[in-house]
Parts: structure tokens; sequence; C-alpha cells
């Protein structure tokens, strides 16, 4: 058996204008959340321009960057 274990902790990113939490990293994808000015988010990956990220919601998707 493989064990799969939850994503624990990533590195903080200030956020420093407004931006949204996307579904999918691709144009096509819909968003989830939108972020203020001044938040912060978790950064649990990145790939090419986008971050993969856990708002402090609990909202986790793709944050173009």
């Amino acid at each position: 058996k493989t064990k799969i274990s939850p994503i624990t902790k990533g590195k903080n990113l200030h956020i420093r204008k407004a931006a949204t939490v996307l579904s999918q990293a691709g144009d096509d994808a819909i968003p989830l959340q939108h972020l203020e000015p001044r938040g912060i988010v978790e950064v649990l990956a990145t790939f090419e321009k986008f971050k993969f990220v856990r708002t402090q919601q609990g909202i986790i998707g793709w944050l173009l960057i």
C-alpha cells in the first residue's frame, strides 16, 4: 500500500495587489476566491507561471504569478 498524506506546511506569500485563486493552472480555470491586497496565502507548489496555494479560509487553488 502507498501512504498518502495531506500537504502540510508551505511558505507564506503576502498578496500586494488583488488576485484570484483559480480552480486549475490554465486559461479556462474557474475563479474560486478573490483575494484582497495585504492578504497572506500559503504557497504549496509552483508550476510554470502559477503557484498552488492555500488561503487563510482553507481554499486550495492556483494563483497566476
